[in-house]
């Protein structure tokens, strides 16, 4: 009985000084090298966000655009509305396997043309400005062989400048607000060049975005 008890607490003793020669690698494997995150994308375009503009052009003109029409009667109208996107840029410092943290900046832009309704000539445009800027946070949850998976949130103010030019003379308001967004779900592919995509996103920088980003090692190595 002796004999076997002391067979097993040799093979324990055996497994557990294997297990603290495996440790070190296990960490060295682990190993992550801090870096500097630069991405460039373009986002889709919230709904509600069009139909803000959508109402700026059509149901709720400027003052000036008012007084225009009270003194002319009905002699402009306006055309559809287009955007160019959200255009999303950002920078993070990736400190830490899971955790970065920096800055983004967004910009989106709804303009239309205002025509003479006699001879349907353009006399006039209107253009709606709306840039945003705040901290960010990701939390990279998954990495394998160059595929991440992420989330990231952050808030900050926004700038809204509403313009119209009717018969050459402008009219120009600015608004501020408060500026957020996340993305439940995000994923990049690629090493220090690479490819991304927020699938999942709500806020100014869109509900679907992608675009490219960039990553620059710090050569001091951190392990876990």
């Amino acid at each position: 009985m002796t004999r076997k008890l002391f067979l097993l607490f040799f093979i324990a003793f055996i497994g557990a000084m294997q297990a603290q020669q495996l440790r070190p690698m296990g960490k060295q494997a682990q190993s992550f090298t801090p870096y500097h995150d630069f991405r460039l994308g373009i986002g889709a375009v919230l709904f509600e966000d069009f139909e803000m503009s959508d109402r700026f052009f059509y149901d709720e003109p400027p003052t000036f655009s008012k007084t225009i029409i009270d003194f002319d009667a009905t002699t402009t109208y306006r055309g559809m509305v287009y955007t160019n996107g959200i255009i999303n840029a950002n920078y993070t410092f990736q400190a830490n396997k899971h955790l970065g943290l920096g800055i983004s900046a967004t910009h989106i832009s709804f303009f239309n043309d205002i025509m003479d309704a006699e001879s349907n000539l353009k006399v006039g445009t209107g253009v709606r400005n709306r840039m945003a800027i705040y901290p960010l946070a990701r939390l990279t949850w998954w990495r394998m062989n160059g595929l991440n998976f992420y989330s990231e949130a952050g808030f900050g103010l926004g700038l809204t400048t509403d313009s119209e030019t009717l018969y050459g003379v402008n009219n120009l308001t600015m608004k501020r607000f408060v500026s957020a967004h996340a993305t439940i779900l995000g994923i990049s592919a690629g090493k220090n060049l690479y490819f991304y995509s927020n699938i999942i996103g709500v806020g100014n920088g869109g509900y679907f975005g992608l675009g490219l980003g960039y990553h620059f090692d710090i050569k001091t190595t951190k392990e876990l």
